[in-house]
């Protein structure tokens, strides 16, 4: 999987890193960003999430069943779960946003529908429309679509993530 650039989109440092990473070689592109990005968020390099795919209006992360993420019945815990959600739903807002926004979470809600079997892949989509409605406003609210899926193939958990942007004052 590839990092895809938004085309004429804000600048912003995760739009400037994804367009310098996007020349490389496809091999190097996601490990350089999980490298990256792991030095900013440190909790995201903690925990062990990797980016499979950065597109615009799509964002795949993966976190694999370790032992630092697993509950009592060796799977992976609910809350280790919604990490890579809300990573992958931040990073699908950002690309959208002029550089003095601040993305936050506002609302977290998952549905875990079965048990997860092996590792998780969370997949966060935005509409089009969406993505012009945060090119344009200053301040606002999204609700962007998760669905996390393990090894099966299988969504066993969805869910929405309500992420807001301010102006960095």
């Amino acid at each position: 999987m590839t990092i895809t650039v938004l085309k004429n989109g804000p600048q912003n440092q995760i739009n400037a890193v994804l367009a310098t990473l996007s020349r490389l070689p496809r091999a190097l592109q996601l490990p350089l960003f999980n490298f990256v990005f792991g030095r900013f968020s440190r909790f995201y390099r903690t925990v062990g999430v990797k980016a499979a795919s950065i597109d615009p209006y799509s964002v795949t992360l993966t976190l694999a069943n370790r032992a630092r993420v697993r509950n009592h019945i060796r799977g992976i815990h609910a809350v280790a779960m919604t990490l890579p959600a809300e990573y992958a739903a931040g990073l699908v807002v950002a690309q959208h946003l002029p550089s003095n926004a601040v993305v936050l979470l506002r609302r977290l809600q998952m549905e875990l529908h079965k048990p997860i079997r092996g590792s998780v892949r969370a997949i966060a989509t935005l509409n089009p429309e969406h993505g012009e409605t945060l090119r344009t406003e200053a301040e606002g609210k999204i609700e962007v679509l998760v669905q996390i899926e393990d090894e099966t193939g299988q969504a066993p958990v969805s869910g929405v993530m309500q992420i807001a942007w301010i102006s960095r004052k």
